[in-house]
């Protein structure tokens, strides 16, 4: 009997070290499906925003992370309720009520137009300059983007809800819907990924709302604005020496978003 009760104390002792320093890890959620911001589930997260998130946070700080992919909505009450302490989103006022944001952002995107091609919508788009006189064009987004609401608000835009941007891409491609907006980064590896590149167009104009995607860390967790300013200050030094283009540049090409639409 006593052959068993030393290993058993030696695996009851190393679980209980194992949580300890998952529980000194800087818990980051992402959304599971925004390829190629960040896609999978859990903990096989992958993408852009995990890669430099992996680099900035856990490379050159030093502190050890643990990425997960979930449900946007989810992803979010998470770290506004405490139980994760970080995601890398746009700002807005209500994420700024709950969070901590970065004042460098860690990614930055190009917002556009994307029109099924030869379309009312295509020829509108071919010749704006903003989103005047584009009455009775139907828009698409998708639930818990908070840009979206924001935007569309502004511009007095009301638009169709869909639950991710490859069922939005679809609809526009059929004609259930006229104009999707957003990032050309995400955009164009999604129509590559569900083979729809030789039907949407993607528009000159970026518009000026487009997003800085920051770091933001929940006013609930105990890694706080001291952790923020030496994020923020680590950030800048990469990018004074050259080292977060090079990370970029690498995301890029291994997630394929230098794929382009014609």
């Amino acid at each position: 009997m006593k052959v068993f009760i030393i290993p058993l104390v030696a695996l009851v002792m190393a679980v209980f070290v194992f949580m300890d320093a998952r529980a000194d890890d800087l818990k980051v959620n992402y959304a599971d499906v925004y390829p190629p911001l960040s896609f999978g589930k859990m903990h096989d997260v992958h993408g852009v925003l995990p890669d430099l998130v992996h680099e900035i946070i856990e490379v050159e700080m030093g502190q050890a992370v643990s990425h997960q992919g979930k449900a946007w909505k989810r992803a979010q009450a998470e770290v506004w309720h405490g139980e994760a302490d970080a995601l890398v989103t746009s700002p807005n006022p209500e994420r700024s009520r709950h969070a901590y944001i970065s004042k460098l952002p860690v990614f930055q995107l190009a917002f556009r137009p994307y029109t099924r091609k030869f379309s009312r919508a295509y020829e509108a788009f071919k010749a704006a300059t903003d989103l005047s006189g584009l009455e009775g064009l139907r828009f698409c987004d998708v639930h818990g983007n908070g840009w979206a609401a924001h935007f569309y608000k502004k511009h007095n835009i009301s638009y169709h809800l869909t639950r991710s941007f490859d069922v939005c891409l679809g609809m526009l491609a059929i004609g259930r819907t006229d104009v999707v907006i957003h990032a050309d980064f995400i955009i164009r590896e999604l129509l590559r990924k569900i083979s729809l590149v030789e039907h949407i167009y993607e528009h000159d104009l970026i518009f000026p709302e487009s997003p800085n995607f920051h770091l933001m860390v929940s006013k609930k967790s105990d890694f706080g604005q001291e952790f923020l300013m030496s994020f923020d200050q680590t950030l800048e030094n990469m990018k004074l020496s050259g080292r977060y283009d090079e990370i970029v540049a690498r995301a890029v090409q291994a997630y394929g978003a230098n794929q382009t639409a014609d």
